[in-house]
C-alpha cells in the first residue's frame, strides 16, 4: 500500500508540473512570436521598438519622436502581457544578466528591435519558481533567428 500511494503521489505530481511545462513553452513560444511581428512591424514602420521585462512579464515599446512610449492596450498584438503564476523571466543581453528589478521607472526597454530587423544578442529564460531542474530558453541573434530550447537541468540565476 505504502509503494502504491508513492507511486500515485508521484504521478500526480508529474501530470501537476507537466501542465506547468506545457504554459512555459507556450510562453516562450508566444513571445518568439511577438518578437518576429515586432521585427516585421519595425521593418515596415521604420520605427524602432523595444521591449521591457519584468520577472512576472513584459511589454512593447515604440520609438515616437525620439521619445521611447509604451504601446498601450488598445493593441491587441503588442499589449502588456503577464505570466501564468509559477513561472518567472529571466533575461540576459549580450551575454550578461540583466536584472529585472534595476529598470523600475520603466523609461527604456531592456531589448531594442532596430528598424532594419535586427536585435541586439539575447537570452531570454522561463522557468518555474518552484522547480529548477525544467526550463524553456529562447535566444535570439543579430539578424533576428531566434531559437527556442526546452533545457532539463538545473538552472542557475544568470
Amino acid at each position: 500500500m505504502v509503494i502504491i500511494a508513492i507511486l500515485l503521489s508521484l504521478v500526480n505530481l508529474s501530470i501537476g508540473d507537466g501542465n506547468l511545462s506545457r504554459k512555459m513553452e507556450q510562453e516562450t513560444q508566444r513571445l518568439a512570436s511577438l518578437l518576429d511581428l515586432a521585427s516585421q512591424e519595425a521593418i515596415f514602420q521604420s520605427k524602432q521598438m523595444g521591449i521591457f521585462f519584468e520577472e512576472k512579464g513584459y511589454h512593447f515599446y515604440r520609438l515616437q519622436d525620439q521619445q521611447w512610449q509604451i504601446i498601450t492596450e488598445s493593441d491587441s498584438i503588442f499589449r502588456q502581457r503577464r505570466l501564468p503564476d509559477g513561472i518567472q523571466i529571466h533575461f540576459q543581453l549580450e551575454g550578461q544578466a540583466v536584472s529585472l528589478y534595476d529598470n523600475t521607472e520603466k523609461l527604456l526597454p531592456h531589448l531594442f528591435i532596430f528598424s532594419s530587423g535586427e536585435f541586439i544578442p539575447f537570452k531570454i529564460v522561463f522557468n518555474s519558481e518552484a522547480n529548477d531542474n525544467f526550463y524553456y530558453q529562447l535566444t535570439g541573434n543579430m539578424m533576428g533567428k531566434m531559437v527556442i530550447k526546452q533545457i532539463e537541468d538545473e538552472f542557475e540565476t544568470f
